[in-house]
């Protein structure tokens, strides 16, 4: 779901840049792991967490959100 938003906000600003004739600026990756952390600290379920960020297993949501 994050990543669909993402893709679409660049996808959208690559047009608009080139309709502008300027450099784009997608939406970095570092907000894909905010938007993640922030989910953990509300407390939502680490398998609910894994699912929507795409990880193929709870070992990579867990290894890397784990500290919150």
């Amino acid at each position: 779901m994050l990543k669909n938003m993402i893709d679409a906000y660049n996808r959208a600003e690559r047009e608009a840049a080139g309709r502008e004739k300027r450099e784009a600026e997608p939406l970095p990756h570092i907000l894909r792991h905010t938007a993640c952390t922030r989910l953990a600290e509300s407390g939502i379920d680490p398998k609910t967490l894994q699912y929507i960020m795409g990880h193929s297993s709870i070992a990579v949501t867990m290894d890397i959100y784990n500290h919150v």
